[in-house]
């Protein structure tokens, strides 16, 4: 398995219902790519879960900041933007932020904004999007179909 994607989140996945639905997301990605979660500690202050997230980046990783106002991608375009990534070698970094958002220097410091939708949603709520667009971006690039 040549591919990794890694997702850095503020604050854990406290219900139940939401760890069942990632897990098997990240259970269906397995046979595509290995993905890493690294769960940064929520503290309530997107600027101190900013440096908090910047630790867990280490480096000069390039990362794309998930955010209500960014860049709204249908379902086709996350496919096509993620199998860009990997034809440039890169490893795509998704973060996330928690229940107040990302601060603006972690959205300014990233290679590009993306929205899952002009929609709010919970953070919880919000990775679980992410992980199943993933999933639909690998059955995309494997010339399978995504509507079911």
């Amino acid at each position: 398995m040549a591919y990794r994607v890694k997702i850095i989140a503020v604050g854990r996945i406290k219900q139940r219902f939401y760890k069942e639905a990632i897990n098997e997301y990240l259970k269906r990605l397995k046979p595509f790519c290995k993905v890493l979660v690294n769960e940064v500690e929520e503290v309530g202050d997107p600027l101190k879960e900013g440096d908090n997230i910047f630790r867990a980046i280490r480096g000069d990783c390039s990362f794309i900041a998930l955010d209500e106002k960014g860049r709204l991608l249908s379902s086709l375009d996350f496919s096509k933007e993620l199998e860009s990534i990997f034809l440039h070698g890169r490893e795509p970094v998704f973060v996330l932020g928690g229940v107040k958002g990302l601060s603006e220097e972690v959205k300014r410091k990233a290679i590009d904004v993306w929205s899952l939708s002009r929609l709010t949603f919970t953070h919880e709520l919000a990775r679980l999007i992410l992980v199943e667009q993933i999933y639909r971006a690998f059955k995309v690039m494997r010339g399978e179909p995504y509507h079911y």
